[in-house]
């Protein structure tokens, strides 16, 4: 543990002690790094020591960087050469986050191993982008391909969707097709939800 209680390295080890991987990644131990409080890098290892990928995750090392107020405002991965390389599990091999001043995340971007934006084969897209009222309620989600032009999501088949509220509370959701069109959500059958 480091002085603030956060675990910085764990081992592994079978029922003679010998060293064996965990069933979750398939490394026998890994080494995290935090920053004023935050963590901001892990190393995974094989049972010789040797950097290896994750096996649930494709990348050897994650690291993370933060904004002044703590969000995190971005996450890369990296083979055992520390070169970039896509995740298995999350389809990319980063992404950047802004915030807007009341710190609602408005923006996600998904970059490739050049840095360059990429669609995600899982979500769709590779930019996803938000806008929130004054008292933080999100007013509209859209979803952008690696061009920044409007494309469809995989995860309910639309573009953008808006949400419309009244004291405080959600009052109507429309669901919109990538030429700003109402079009039905794919997993709830409908394109406007009023209540």
């Amino acid at each position: 543990y480091d002085s603030a209680g956060n675990v910085v390295k764990s081992n592994y080890y079978d029922a003679k002690e010998l060293p064996t991987t965990c069933k979750e990644g398939g490394y026998a131990s890994y080494q995290s790094v935090y920053t004023d409080g935050n963590w901001t890098e892990s190393r995974y290892f094989d049972a010789q020591g040797n950097l290896m990928l994750r096996k649930d995750s494709g990348y050897a090392i994650i690291t993370l960087q933060y904004d002044e107020f703590g969000q995190r405002i971005s996450e890369f991965y990296y083979d055992t050469d520390n070169q970039p390389v896509i995740s298995s599990k999350f389809q990319c091999a980063g992404n950047v986050s802004e915030f807007d001043q009341l710190g609602n995340n408005t923006d996600i971007r998904y970059l490739s191993p050049d840095g360059s934006l990429m669609v995600r084969r899982d979500y769709g897209y590779a930019h996803e982008h938000r806008e929130y009222a004054l008292l933080g309620n999100k007013i509209k989600e859209s979803y952008y391909d690696s061009k920044e032009h409007p494309v469809t999501c995989k995860e309910g088949g639309f573009a953008s969707y808006e949400n419309k509220y009244e004291n405080g509370k959600c009052m109507e959701t429309r669901y919109y097709d990538t030429q700003g069109n109402l079009t039905l959500h794919n997993e709830y059958g409908y394109a406007v939800r009023k209540l």
